[in-house]
């Protein structure tokens, strides 16, 4: 597992604060109700109130920002994903995907406008956002989950409450990700980055059947990176730091991808404890023995 520290000044998903990274807590029984009805997708991609078939035409104001992005490739009516091999074209190499994954409120989506930032006057690159319950999003999504998936309309269909409505939208986006790499494939060929914002719901990687399915779809044709965001000022305490650590390790052993850990918010906290916890665990273990001889009220 790699760690990484140059990641700072983040704030929770959607906030305008600083990060400089380079490279949710646990839904409740809603989320077994969600999963289970990943079998339904296929009806609920029928029922326009819920899916809107318009991952073959991007809103307006995505179409303007993906230009800023890349050039347009000749490719761009290409009917399906390249083999991994050709999916660099002329340039003889492929865009690197990140999925930037992390609890609700550890700064996902300020890291990714950070990278954002920094990519856009030195490295062609798309930002594509798999939130479905965001309200706005503070960069130019070329892809965006809600052109596809009506959140509010999913809950009301099928009785989910807010943790539940958006596992099972990224279920049913996951039945359409075939169209997401039609239109990835046309345009690879001039991208070096692809970067993918995904909701707190920490568990559609841990469980659900749509994190497998995009990321093993990506993994297949492009070269990709799981990056864990986290919250340096939240995981302070041993428990809270360990819990984040466990499902870190869910992750990369579930899909044995290329890992990193990037530190967020360290312009508030210092991370120098987190990284002396992970190289040696007797500290880890001093700092949690307090808490382990509490009295008992």
């Amino acid at each position: 597992m790699e760690v990484t520290t140059e990641v700072e000044k983040g704030t929770p998903d959607g906030d305008t604060s600083q990060s400089n990274a380079v490279p949710g807590q646990p839904s409740t029984a809603s989320g077994d109700d969600a999963a289970a009805k990943t079998g339904e997708s296929q009806a609920g991609i029928s029922e326009p109130s819920i899916i809107n078939d318009r991952l073959s035409s991007p809103s307006h104001s995505t179409a303007q920002g993906a230009a800023s992005h890349a050039a347009p490739s000749q490719d761009q009516g290409a009917t399906g994903p390249l083999p991994k091999q050709q999916a660099g074209g002329g340039r003889g190499k492929e865009p690197v995907c990140l999925l930037i994954v992390g609890m609700a409120g550890s700064g996902k989506t300020s890291l990714l406008r950070r990278l954002d930032g920094h990519l856009n006057v030195r490295r062609p690159h798309y930002t594509i956002n798999l939130d479905p319950a965001v309200d706005n999003v503070p960069y130019v999504s070329y892809i965006d989950i809600r052109d596809t998936v009506n959140y509010k309309e999913v809950m009301k269909q099928y009785g989910l409450g807010p943790n539940g409505g958006i596992v099972t939208s990224l279920n049913l986006f996951s039945t359409m990700f075939d169209e997401v790499l039609r239109l990835l494939a046309g345009r690879a060929p001039n991208l070096d980055y692809i970067l993918f914002d995904t909701p707190g719901q920490i568990e559609v990687f841990n469980w659900s059947a749509s994190g497998p399915i995009i990321a093993g779809a990506l993994a297949a044709t492009y070269p990709t990176i799981i990056v864990y965001v986290l919250d340096i000022v939240r995981s302070t305490k041993p428990q809270t730091f360990m819990s984040n650590m466990l499902y870190a390790c869910s992750i990369l052993y579930k899909y044995k991808l290329p890992f990193i850990i990037a530190m967020n918010k360290i312009d508030v906290v210092d991370c120098k404890y987190a990284i002396e916890w992970m190289q040696d665990f007797e500290v880890f273990q001093d700092a949690l023995a307090p808490s382990l001889h509490m009295p008992q009220t």
